[in-house]
């Protein structure tokens, strides 16, 4: 009877050798990977210039990053390959709208996914020039006209006011330069029944030119129809308009506006004002500028503006006249 033994040999591999060696079919790191960065203050839309900071969960692992919307890259774990990625070592000035995009790297380890974060830098619209007309005294007129120079691409404001109440006539303003240009409305017309109608007016994207006609038109002959416009770069050329809060009024010599909240960044604010004053004189907002241009040669019309960097809640504004007068303030904001 022959007698057999039975032997048998286990043969245990390291994880890292039983890795490199192919046992799980395919090189792997053993380490896993480095963390994906992360940046401060995040992506979204500012003002100004931006600093921006990266850091990365994993210990001694190194940054990679590029602005210009290119993907990053580490092609030996632990190095950062060349132009245009960038090895990260201090804050990213970001001035204009730029998109980082970033990994984390390190030797023995898998680089991490990568970080997309846009910085929108938003540029408030910028005021350019005035234009005004009006019939001076009080004498009657269906229109009033101003000359001023538009370029295409720029935003029209308008206001426009007259001697009676909203009743006596219906307000409409173009501008006739070009491609003929239809104002909107901001707002309806307003009056309380005090004498004073006024209305605000916008055209965005105006197709105008270095001479361009706006006239203020009355459906019906009115008293000091008068008629004051701003021209504005930079502004939105679909959707500009922002906030309008209703027209105020005030029979005193000031006058505060109704609040209004900007949903954007950077805009443009813009007071159009109106008085039932022949002569005398305003005086803006703090902070806010009425050029000589932007008053009626009556003044019975003006406009303030000022340019904001930071989203405005809950603001008024208080504008000021020479004697008590029937006041109205009417603002409105532009976005870029």
């Amino acid at each position: 009877m022959r007698n057999t033994t039975r032997f048998s040999i286990s043969l245990i591999l390291p994880l890292g050798l039983m890795a490199q060696s192919g046992f799980f079919g395919s090189k792997v790191s053993a380490g896993g990977s480095v963390a994906t960065p992360s940046d401060s203050p995040g992506a979204g839309t500012y003002s100004g210039t931006q600093s921006v900071t990266l850091s990365d969960g994993t210990a001694g692992a190194t940054i990679c990053y590029t602005t210009d919307g290119s993907t990053p890259g580490a092609s030996t774990p632990g190095t950062c390959n060349s132009s245009p990625t960038q090895t990260y070592s201090t804050a990213i000035s970001v001035a204009t709208t730029t998109t980082i995009k970033a990994i984390g790297t390190k030797s023995g380890l898998t680089n991490s996914g990568v970080l997309s974060s846009t910085y929108t830098i938003a540029t408030p619209p910028a005021f350019s020039t005035c234009a005004n007309g009006d019939n001076g005294g009080a004498s009657t007129t269906s229109q009033a006209t101003g000359t001023v120079a538009v370029s295409a691409g720029n935003l029209i404001y308008c206001v426009v006011s007259y001697q009676l109440n909203c009743s006596a006539a219906t307000l409409t303003v173009d501008d006739s330069a070009g491609t003929q240009n239809v104002l909107s409305s901001v707002n309806a017309a307003f009056d309380t029944g005090n004498g004073v109608c006024s209305q605000s007016f916008y055209k965005a994207n105006a197709n105008a030119a270095a001479s361009d006609v706006i006239t203020a038109h009355a459906t019906s002959s009115v008293p000091q129809l008068s008629l004051v416009c701003a021209v504005i770069t930079g502004a939105n050329t679909s959707t500009p308009l922002d906030a309008h809060p209703t027209t105020a009024e005030a029979v005193a010599s000031s006058v505060t506006s109704n609040a209004w909240t900007t949903t954007s960044a950077a805009e443009i604010e813009v007071t159009g004002l109106a008085t039932n004053s022949f002569g005398g004189s305003f005086t803006p907002d703090t902070g806010w500028t009425m050029p000589g241009a932007c008053i009626s040669a009556a003044t019975t019309s003006a406009i303030q503006y000022k340019t904001v960097t930071s989203t405005q809640t809950g603001v008024t504004t208080t504008v000021g006249f020479s004697a008590a007068r029937v006041f109205h303030a009417q603002p409105v904001t532009f976005k870029p």
